[in-house]
């Protein structure tokens, strides 16, 4: 812990220069973490109920939606699925909750 620091005058060029460059680290911070929860969160499935898992433990990690075939769907909608032809599904990570700590 670094303590408190002391005030300092800061020209406004060297604030808005500091804090842009603040801004796009969190930026890309919070991408990377979202890119890695979808990684995380990307398995092939190949029955109704390792699908069924599937959400069951998606929303258990508190993701809500997900992309079937290019449409956004709830994690919790009854979904009728062709199981006679492969389907695309992409968790949608849309949101993140700040983890404190």
């Amino acid at each position: 812990d670094q303590g408190p620091k002391e005030k300092s005058a800061v020209k406004r060029a060297e604030f808005v220069s500091r804090a842009a460059t603040i801004l796009d680290e969190m930026q890309q911070t919070l991408r990377q973490r979202a890119l890695d929860l979808r990684a995380s969160a990307t398995r092939e499935i190949d029955t109704l109920d390792e699908f069924k898992d599937f959400f069951a433990d998606m929303i258990q990690r508190g993701f809500v939606r997900a992309r079937v075939d290019g449409e956004v769907v709830k994690l919790t909608d009854d979904l009728k699925l062709d199981k006679r032809i492969k389907h695309t599904i992409e968790i949608v990570v849309d949101r993140l909750k700040a983890r404190s700590g």
